[in-house]
């Protein structure tokens, strides 16, 4: 199949090539652009290989799927012979399990460089005796991470080190780093990492809440209809799926009992999660207070939650007053606002 690359006649073809395990022989192998998700290209496998002879006008970082699953979750499809080796995770793994990869060739091999240089760093200190300078090591690592995607900002290293690492170590370089350079915003994650990083700032402590809207079955439910209302509001954002949401649901319910007759109102806000699944979950473990389901990326966007379970005490003039507290904190939080 063509691929979807403009390019102009005469531009020059690399090879990118995948060593694959024998079970991938006759499957369709789809190189898939990881910014966009658009369709590169797509070969069948034969004989424990996978070649794309693939004109390129600009590089991008892509993945490989197979059967609709991603088995290579990034390389760099560069402007140079590519070569990507695909293993079995563990010994006599089955087809579709979990799989490893190591991608050689153009800046796949800069990018290979990097974290080994970060590896290095991170096990010098673990070796040095000296552990006041475990305080140093997240400044290190800040300054050489920033400074490889300054380094490579206008290629797809760079932009792949600042979606893999920057919601981590440069949230507060996103503003400057956009602001010098302000190509990178034409990345569709890039854009979606600003909108997070916007919406955590927008909902600190202290701030007014942010309304939201949820929607299944014909059925609405809108923040604002329980805030500013005179009551207190705990927002509880969870998943069926979650472990620690499960766990964190005896500690709500035994609030709500001991807040009985407060104005306190506990609102569930299931997230990233099927909504039949919600609802099963619900029932399965006996939660009573209102539960909202299906709730869409945008609500944990625009909240900046990267993580549930997630906690968000709302008090009765719409201010946040806490966020981002753990279940054993839940007490407490409780009894300092909740009068």
């Amino acid at each position: 199949m063509a691929a979807l690359l403009s390019v102009p006649a005469g531009a020059a073809a690399y090879t990118t090539t995948f060593n694959l395990p024998a079970t991938f022989n006759g499957k369709t192998i789809v190189i898939t652009n990881f910014d966009t998700e658009h369709k590169i290209d797509s070969v069948v496998a034969a004989d424990g290989k996978a070649v794309f002879n693939t004109e390129r006008k600009m590089p991008c970082l892509a993945t490989m799927e197979v059967d609709g699953n991603t088995v290579v979750e990034n390389f760099i499809l560069d402007q140079a012979d590519i070569v990507v080796d695909v293993t079995f995770a563990g010994a006599d793994a089955p087809a579709g399990v979990m799989y490893s990869s190591a991608a050689r060739g153009g800046l796949n091999d800069e990018q290979k460089r990097f974290f080994e240089d970060i590896e290095i760093l991170v096990n010098n200190y673990k070796n040095n005796a000296n552990r006041q300078l475990d305080n140093e090591l997240p400044v290190q690592m800040h300054e050489m991470i920033l400074a490889e995607v300054k380094r490579n900002i206008f290629n797809p290293l760079g932009y792949y080190i600042l979606v893999a690492l920057g919601p981590e170590w440069l949230t507060q370089d996103f503003t400057a780093l956009t602001r010098d350079y302000p190509s990178i915003e034409k990345y569709n994650k890039v854009q979606a990492m600003l909108a997070f990083q916007r919406g955590l700032e927008a909902t600190q402590v202290n701030k007014k809440y942010t309304n939201f809207g949820v929607e299944y079955n014909g059925k609405e439910h809108h923040l604002s209809d329980v805030v500013g209302k005179g009551d207190y509001v705990l927002l509880d954002f969870w998943a069926s799926w979650c472990g620690p949401c499960r766990k964190a649901m005896p500690a709500i319910k035994k609030a709500q009992e001991d807040f009985k007759g407060k104005p306190l109102k506990i609102i569930g806000v299931a997230v990233w999660d099927e909504p039949e699944n919600s609802m099963a979950a619900a029932k399965q473990w006996g939660l009573t207070w209102p539960v909202w389901v299906n709730g869409k990326e945008d609500i944990t966007t625009n909240y900046g939650i990267d993580g549930i379970p997630c906690f968000i005490l709302i008090g009765p003039d719409g201010t946040i007053l806490a966020r981002n507290f753990s279940v054993a904190d839940l007490p407490s939080v409780l009894k300092k606002f909740v009068k």
